[in-house]
């Protein structure tokens, strides 16, 4: 199954909140262990979507979360999740050597 350009950016922007919560390591742990039993790990998804949804606050987070999880019931869409969780992440680092880099400028 070949991603539409629709499902690429819903990816992006899950992959995107995740990095923004702090939770890129534990997702990408989590995705990564569970790559290859992707069909199985999607369908635990669907099986927690109405409990996520009860809770106020998750539900807004994760309100496509059943489309997503259809998205990863294909190893590769998994694979470019976690490609784009780990892209996510470095320019979130490279933003926090930078702000460093300019904070140690400004003392001298």
């Amino acid at each position: 199954m070949s991603l539409s350009q629709k499902d690429k950016e819903l990816i992006d922007k899950y992959a995107k909140k995740i990095v923004d919560k702090g939770w890129g390591t534990i997702a990408i742990l989590w995705l990564d262990g569970t790559s290859y039993l992707s069909n199985i790990a999607s369908q635990m998804l669907h099986v927690i979507n109405p409990t996520l949804n009860m809770i106020p606050y998750i539900s807004t987070i994760f309100k496509d979360s059943n489309q997503v999880a259809e998205i990863l019931e294909e190893k590769e869409n998994v694979e470019y999740f976690l490609t784009k969780i780990e892209l996510f992440m470095n320019e979130e680092n490279e933003k926090k050597e930078k702000q460093k880099l300019l904070k140690n400028n400004d003392k001298k």
